[in-house]
């Protein structure tokens, strides 16, 4: 983030003066959902309310109620809000941070646990993704401080240590403090995601959601049809020869695609198709890089999985039941709610077509919205002029093919402007074995 001029310019990365600061907050193992790292990641709060103090950031912590895991109920590690208000005639943001990480595998060239730098990068669980992003607004607060500059916005924190379990009991305490302590937040900004390569940065303003359905056929006595074979024509059914998705209605709500959008994609310059061609299917291998970005985040589609047999009594005997999944990828304006409805449909004229007289069962078992900003909203326009100060680089516009679930939670309770703003590259492994961030020899000066 951009500060000001004859200030220090904090990036993504980790420079020698703040690597040691960093090294104590990847050090602790802030493993969330299990009991036997509850204490870790109690011990990173403290660092936390640490920072906050130093800071002048006024916070409070909230208890918000226990879990069950594997059958046993585990309090939730409690949510900190702070609070730093310089000018209450100024807008605030609210910023979504989390302290929590995946537990580590064997995977790893370094000791996830142990800040290591190697080949011009930091490695360490959390480095790239929640802990990192956290510090670098600790350090970027710290230095206004430092230079007796006022912050140019209100700041409100959200920090929880979930993150990685689902967020368990967070949008309905955030759905209370929204007229309390996270009242008059104007935007909200949330530092995940990754850059689309590792040259030019990158601000996300869209992401597509998805509709997973179960699929079952369970035999029926007297029927001259068996379940496996049940599901084999039913799939057949929900792709043509060109892998475009047959469900009537499906297609009918898709954001049409403007050419000012496909000039966005155009622009992207820190990606090439050469670099993941061998990773696509053969019939995709020859696609250019507007068609392969579009297919990525912006035409829906649909993986079928392959078909599970139920256990049976007697292992030479065919199953009397089978199942599948149904993975959909929807994309503006599709909605889950309305998917689940032509799916439904479309799977009883499939019943009817090849005379299917065993039960069918079609369950939608989850779905989530997809998510897009308007670019030329407030936080992105500030985002892109403050990219351009620090990087003197115009940042790429990117969406993800993926959902992110505290975007959805927050676009649900605040109803605000959310910025999606990377700090990691594509190859800093966020969340992952070998997580890294950039290293700076020392800071710059922005003269």
């Amino acid at each position: 983030m951009s500060i000001y001029p004859h200030t220090y310019r904090t990036k993504n990365s980790i420079t020698k003066t703040t690597a040691s600061e960093y090294a104590e907050f990847i050090q602790v193992p802030s493993i969330s959902g299990y009991k036997q790292y509850y204490n870790d990641v109690m011990e990173l709060q403290v660092q936390v309310k640490q920072w906050l103090n130093k800071l002048n950031v006024l916070f409070e912590t909230f208890d918000i109620g226990s879990y069950e895991f594997n059958g046993e109920h585990l309090k939730i590690p409690p949510v900190i809000l702070g609070s730093l208000i310089v000018d209450k005639h100024r807008p605030t943001i609210g910023v979504y941070a989390h302290i929590d990480i995946k537990k580590t595998d064997n995977n790893w060239d370094t000791d996830p646990y142990k800040l290591t730098k190697k080949d011009g990068c930091f490695f360490g669980a959390g480095t790239a993704c929640g802990k990192g992003p956290l510090l670098m607004w600790f350090h970027a607060i710290n230095t206004f401080n430092e230079k007796q500059i006022p912050l140019p916005v209100n700041i409100k924190f959200c920090i929880e240590s979930m993150h990685e379990c689902g967020h368990q009991n967070l949008e309905a305490f955030i759905r209370a403090q929204k007229t309390r302590y996270l009242k008059d937040i104007d935007h909200w900004v949330v530092n995940d995601s990754a850059w689309i390569g590792n040259i030019i940065p990158c601000l996300v303003y869209g992401a597509t959601g998805n509709a997973h359905f179960k699929l079952t056929s369970e035999k029926v006595e007297g029927s001259s049809t068996e379940p496996q074979q049940d599901l084999e024509n039913i799939h057949s059914t929900f792709l043509d020869e060109n892998e475009e998705i047959t469900i009537e209605g499906f297609n009918r709500t898709v954001e049409h695609i403007t050419p000012d959008e496909e000039l966005i994609y155009e622009k992207i310059s820190d990606f090439d198709v050469k670099d993941v061609r061998l990773t696509l299917p053969e019939n995709k291998r020859n696609w250019n890089k507007l068609k392969l970005l579009m297919h990525f985040w912006r035409i829906p589609s649909l993986k079928i999985c392959d078909i599970e047999e139920c256990t049976c009594p007697n292992k030479d005997e065919l199953p009397i039941k089978v199942k599948s999944l149904l993975l959909f990828k929807i994309v503006p304006n599709q909605f889950p709610e309305l998917v689940d409805n032509f799916v439904q449909n479309h799977v009883q004229k499939a019943v009817k077509k090849f005379n299917i007289t065993n039960t069918i069962e079609c369950q939608m078992i989850h779905g989530t919205r997809p998510w897009t900003e308007d670019l030329e909203s407030i936080p992105y326009v500030a985002a892109k002029r403050a990219t351009i100060q620090v990087y003197k680089e115009v940042p790429s516009l990117i969406r993800e093919d993926e959902s992110f679930s505290i975007i959805l939670i927050l676009q649900r309770v605040f109803k605000k402007e959310i910025l999606l703003l990377p700090l990691g590259r594509s190859d800093g492994n966020a969340g992952k074995p070998n997580e890294n961030i950039g290293a700076l020899e020392e800071t710059e000066e922005n003269n």
